[in-house]
């Protein structure tokens, strides 16, 4: 089986990965946990913020709890 992934931030650049058949549930058990934070609308402020980790976010102006000088490194 085959996995693709797109990534936001490079839509232009696909990757993608082979795996055996038998790998299908340890497959959609990770991936089950990586979403389940989506799922519940869980979307924690990262601890370590700086222009790179926040400089293109679209809620740092808004819904961020960190002041902009934290965020950009003013």
């Amino acid at each position: 089986m085959e996995v693709a992934h797109c990534f936001l931030n490079l839509p232009d650049r696909l990757v993608s990965a082979r795996f055996a058949a038998a790998d299908r549930r340890e497959l959609a058990d990770e991936l089950a946990a990586r979403i389940a934070p989506l799922r519940a609308a869980a979307f924690p402020v990262t601890s370590a913020p700086g222009r790179e980790r926040c400089g293109t976010c679209p809620g740092r102006a808004r819904l961020c709890t960190y002041e902009e000088s934290v965020t950009l490194g003013v």
